[in-house]
Formats: C-alpha cells, sequence, structure tokens
C-alpha cells in the first residue's frame, strides 16, 4: 500500500488538509489514508511543505 501512496503523491494526487482540528486526505483512487501519509512521513518518505498563512 505503501509503494501506491508513494506513487499517488509523486503524482499531485494527494492533498492533506485539515478543518475543525482534524486532519484528512483528498486523492484520487485508490484513496491514501491519513495514517498512511504519516506512516510515510515518519520514514522520512514523504513531506508536507509548512502551511502558507491566507493572501500569501
Amino acid at each position: 500500500m505503501h509503494r501506491t501512496a508513494l506513487a499517488e503523491i509523486a503524482d499531485g494526487h494527494v492533498v492533506a488538509s485539515s478543518s475543525l482540528s482534524r486532519e484528512f486526505t483528498r486523492s484520487r483512487e485508490p484513496k491514501v489514508l491519513m495514517s498512511t501519509l504519516r506512516a510515510l512521513e515518519t520514514k522520512g518518505l514523504a513531506v508536507r511543505p509548512p502551511r502558507r498563512p491566507p493572501g500569501c
């Protein structure tokens, strides 16, 4: 599953967001779960850039 998730991330098909203090991902099929994204981040295989303030 991690290999598929990495391919989706590399292709730009995964977006991580948060709302009401909850994090979630949006992706095409196959669905990439937030837990998978976190696991890849822990292993140093995926990085989320810092959020930019609104209007930047």
